[in-house]
């Protein structure tokens, strides 16, 4: 989108979100995983320290709308990106924490399609490869997930994935139980702090750390 409209979208959530919490936001995502140099400077601008919105090595294309294929290649540990390509790295004063994938991305989309146990396998890869990078596991959920209603212009769960007046094919085929959902992303997060080594954390925690470690 236009360097205006992002700017103004922008700065209009991050002040609804101060005024609702006192807070102001240090972490974005952008919908659907979206994202641009356009963005990225939007959010240096209004104080933003890091953007969750990089799916690096994600083959499947499902959710895959806006920006370029330079994303499959983007690094899979945290980065400051370039000022022009969030895909690449550089020197803008943002860094990228890229979301957790290995050819799937580490969703609770996958979790309602293949089951706990598969969720399990695929996060012992995920440490493995952390342990080897030094980086940081990101896993995605949504709470709306867990609701009899989603939530205003998201995309639907509990009916099928309806949105717009269409239906994403996909969605029909997740778990539509939202007791279900809710009991199994709480069995694979339990699982996972359970884990030697691992010790769960915020993403302001993490940029915190990211930040500490640059300096020194």
């Amino acid at each position: 989108m236009p360097a205006t409209v992002a700017e103004r979208l922008i700065g209009e959530a991050t002040l609804r979100l101060y005024q609702n919490t006192g807070q102001w936001p240090r972490c974005f995502r952008g919908p659907r995983m979206t994202t641009s140099a356009t963005t990225q400077a939007a959010l240096v601008r209004h104080g933003y320290a890091a953007d969750f919105s990089v799916c690096p090595q994600r083959l499947d294309s499902l959710r895959f709308r806006g920006g370029t294929l330079h994303r499959l290649l983007a690094p899979r540990q945290p980065y400051r990106p370039s000022i022009d390509s969030p895909f690449h790295r550089g020197d803008a004063q943002l860094h990228v924490v890229p979301l957790s994938t290995i050819g799937l991305p580490f969703v609770s989309g996958v979790l309602y399609l293949f089951g706990l146990r598969l969720m399990k396998t695929f996060f012992r890869l995920l440490v493995w490869e952390a342990r080897r990078r030094g980086t940081a596991i990101v896993y995605l959920f949504h709470s709306y997930e867990f609701s009899q209603r989603t939530a205003p212009g998201a995309s639907g769960w509990c009916d099928g994935g309806r949105r717009g007046g269409r239906h994403r094919w996909h969605h029909r085929l997740y778990e539509q139980d939202r007791e279900y959902r809710y009991a199994t992303n709480l069995g694979l997060l339990r699982y996972m702090c359970a884990y030697e080594g691992v010790m769960p954390t915020t993403g302001a925690r993490l940029v915190a750390r990211l930040e500490e470690e640059r300096c020194t």
